[in-house]
């Protein structure tokens, strides 16, 4: 059985550089999928009906890091591939109730928004409904204003979006809570119903 639960991903354990393009920290998208997450870059724009595309999706992402790079726990921090304006899709192989991350140190900057989205895929590939977000302006280097969380009381959710706008972003830190799987839940609920039963069971046995 699987045990479900909180995840966190801080992206330190993988050999990074300081250039943004070099290859020494391009990865895969799903070179966390036994973590429980991928990562698509790409760019989400308006679709039709309140829908959004993503679009010119990449199954890669990277990771920069060592001296003088903006991470707010060192030494590494995650962007999308080539880092510029592009956005990073989150796509979660187990349903989750909340996501966190938190945002990269570079300061001084102008501020500009960056929001973390929780989204529905529809029945059109790479087409999605926006569920909810939380926005944060980039120059923040401490909580609260570095840190963008998403739930929806409870809800659960399967994708999630940085969003960036005009310029370079980067985050660390990325937190999310799966769902319990339904065998994990089943056999919690049979524990609590058995379990009165089992203890009368052995104190019969111990009377007797």
């Amino acid at each position: 059985v699987t045990q479900a639960g909180m995840v966190r991903i801080g992206f330190d354990e993988l050999p990074a550089d300081g250039i943004v393009g070099n290859s020494l920290g391009i990865y895969s998208g799903d070179h966390y999928a036994s973590s429980g997450v991928l990562f698509r870059t790409g760019e989400l724009v308006a679709g039709p009906s309140g829908t959004y595309d993503f679009i010119n999706s990449v199954n890669s992402f990277e990771v920069l890091g060592g001296p003088g790079q903006p991470s707010i726990s060192p030494p590494n921090f995650a962007t999308s591939l080539g880092a510029g304006t592009r956005d990073l899709l989150m796509i979660f192989t187990t349903p989750v109730t909340s996501v966190s991350l938190t945002s990269d140190n570079f300061f001084p900057e102008t501020p500009d928004v960056i929001r973390l989205g929780a989204l529905q895929a529809t029945s059109t590939l790479n087409r999605f409904t926006l569920l909810g977000f939380d926005q944060k302006f980039d120059d923040a280097i401490s909580p609260p204003g570095n840190l963008l969380s998403i739930g929806l009381n409870g809800m659960s959710f399967s994708y999630a979006l940085f969003q960036v706008n005009t310029e370079s972003e980067g985050f660390d830190d990325l937190t999310f809570t799966q769902v319990p799987e339904p065998t994990s839940i089943t056999l919690f609920g049979v524990g609590l119903l058995f379990g009165p039963i089992l203890k009368r069971c052995r104190r019969r046995s111990s009377l007797g």
